[in-house]
Formats: structure tokens, C-alpha cells, sequence
């Protein structure tokens, strides 16, 4: 397995629901699977940004 972190940034979006499902689709295009994804605000990431652990099968 390889696995990825990735930030979606959410900031001045109306559209929050929307834009996140729309970007874990397109994660998904590409092989990945989320593993896990927080929307707790984290001190390691900025407060518009959730971050997103994704994994893939190895090719």
C-alpha cells in the first residue's frame, strides 16, 4: 500500500459539503481511498484546511 496526505481547502466556500465530496471524488479517479479525514481543526494545518489521509494499492 502507499498512502498520501492531502489538505482540502475549504476557506470561503458557501459550497463546504459540496466542494469536499467533489474533491474526495476526485481522489478517488485517481485509485486513492480515503482512510480517514478530520474536520477538527488540527494546529498543524491551517483552520480552512482538512486534512485527508488517503491509500492506494502499490502498482
Amino acid at each position: 500500500m502507499e498512502y498520501r496526505l492531502e489538505k482540502i481547502h475549504v476557506a470561503d466556500r458557501a459550497d463546504r459539503s459540496a466542494h469536499i465530496v467533489q474533491r474526495l471524488n476526485e481522489y478517488a479517479a485517481e485509485g486513492w481511498r480515503v482512510v480517514s479525514i478530520d474536520l477538527r481543526i488540527h494546529p498543524a494545518f491551517a483552520v480552512e484546511d482538512l486534512p485527508v489521509l488517503l491509500e492506494r494499492k502499490r502498482t
